[in-house]
């Protein structure tokens, strides 16, 4: 008797108000409480009339990305800075770039510099290198300066590489090399780094560049090599030994300090071929050079040790006076020279942190086994390639006659199979 009764149903006809969009993943429901009578049109329009605003529409992308503002380096302490790199150079075209994408080591090191927000504007951060090295050239121990972001504030002394290390104070600082080697690409790695003076230029401040040139001995002869680039000491025109660039160079004198063939110790036991394998590298040192002198120099030094010219050669070369007309020379392969390191007086050694130093040298010992071990299995190929195959006498005794007559068919006897 004292029921209450249920809310009237709607009928068919009747109008059901428009779903709220916060509610429109729910539409089938919803119309099934309404056909029940459990839901009645005025709930829904009040729900409706206090129902939050729909959300926006995503985008496509997810959230709008804040735009990044530019970093103000003027508002930032900076300190002049020589920076030690190490990087292999066959994967890039040389270390200074010529045009904006060049794939260079100079390219990637300044988007490192950039993007940890280390410098200004190129133009004002104090940018200079010990050298330019080509394409393919690798080096151990390129040096370039910057006035960087410093975390000490303090002007720096005139100290390190003019006359001193980094102070005790200064551990606070910046870890330079983590900072970029966590950006570079893993065949560049910053190995240290060294506070400068203000008056530092790493290109004119330095007294001395030592360049190596790797090759195997094979059968040169390395006295020859090496009493030929004995003759290149002092200070010379090196005109006929580099490509020329009158448009930017008028002095080809250059000053060698030291120049000579380096060859490992003979361990007791080596057989002939194990002597012939040794790696062997020519050792210049000067105060600076021409533009492909260092390869030009090597490939007329393996010349002599081919006994193709004398040791003479380099001192007729250097005589510009009575050489008149530059000789055409080829160049030795990029991809075996080193800039080895670059020499600034009494300079303590870049500093780094272990952690830093520990990662690069992962890195370039990553790169040495994987070198070592694809040498490793072009020995195994040339060892099961002279024990597995066989190659009849005759057949040799032909090749050989080609060879000498320049390469002419030599008369085939068929009444002879020769022998094995």
């Amino acid at each position: 008797a004292g029921a209450v009764p249920p809310p009237p149903v709607p009928a068919p006809s009747e109008s059901v108000p428009p779903l709220p969009p916060t509610v429109s993943g729910c539409h089938a429901l919803i119309r099934r409480l309404l056909s029940a009578g459990v839901l009645s049109p005025a709930a829904l329009a009040d729900y409706q009339s206090v129902a939050p605003p729909p959300p926006a529409p995503p985008s496509g992308t997810g959230h709008k990305k804040k735009k990044r503002r530019p970093y103000d380096h003027s508002s930032r302490p900076t300190r002049p800075v020589a920076l030690t790199l190490a990087y292999d150079g066959s994967g890039f075209l040389g270390y200074t770039s010529s045009q904006p994408g060049d794939n260079t080591v100079e390219r990637h090191l300044f988007h490192a510099l950039e993007t940890a927000c280390l410098v200004g504007p190129r133009d004002a951060c104090g940018y200079s290198r010990s050298g330019r090295t080509d394409a393919g050239v690798s080096a151990d121990g390129q040096v370039v300066r910057f006035d960087l972001r410093s975390r000490a504030g303090a002007p720096t002394k005139k100290r390190g590489r003019d006359g001193g290390g980094p102070a005790a104070a200064e551990t606070a600082e910046l870890d330079y090399p983590k900072i970029l080697n966590g950006i570079l690409p893993p065949a560049v790695r910053v190995l240290g780094w060294s506070p400068v003076c203000e008056e530092f230029n790493a290109r004119f401040s330095c007294t001395g560049r030592t360049y190596k040139y790797f090759f195997v001995r094979r059968d040169l002869d390395l006295g020859a090599m090496d009493a030929a680039l004995r003759t290149i000491v002092g200070r010379r025109d090196f005109r006929n030994l580099c490509k020329l660039d009158v448009e930017h160079v008028y002095c080809f004198e250059r000053k060698i300090l030291a120049a000579g063939v380096v060859t490992p110790a003979v361990a007791d036991g080596d057989d002939g071929d194990a002597v012939r394998q040794q790696v062997c590298h020519l050792r210049i040192v000067g105060q600076a050079f021409l533009w492909h002198m260092i390869r030009c120099i090597a490939h007329v030094a393996v010349l002599v040790g081919e006994g193709k010219e004398d040791p003479s050669i380099f001192a007729a070369l250097l005589d510009v006076e009575r050489l008149t007309g530059k000789p055409h020379y080829g160049l030795a392969a990029p991809e075996n020279l080193v800039l080895s390191h670059c020499d600034y007086g009494a300079t303590a050694a870049p500093a780094g942190t272990p952690q830093a130093l520990w990662e690069a040298t992962a890195a370039v010992e990553g790169r040495w086994e994987r070198h070592t071990l694809a040498a490793a299995r072009a020995r195994e190929t040339l060892d099961a390639m002279r024990g597995r195959c066989t190659v009849r006498a005759k057949a040799v005794a032909d090749f050989l006659r080609r060879r000498e007559g320049g390469g002419a068919e030599a008369p085939r006897d068929d009444d002879d199979d020769g022998g094995d």
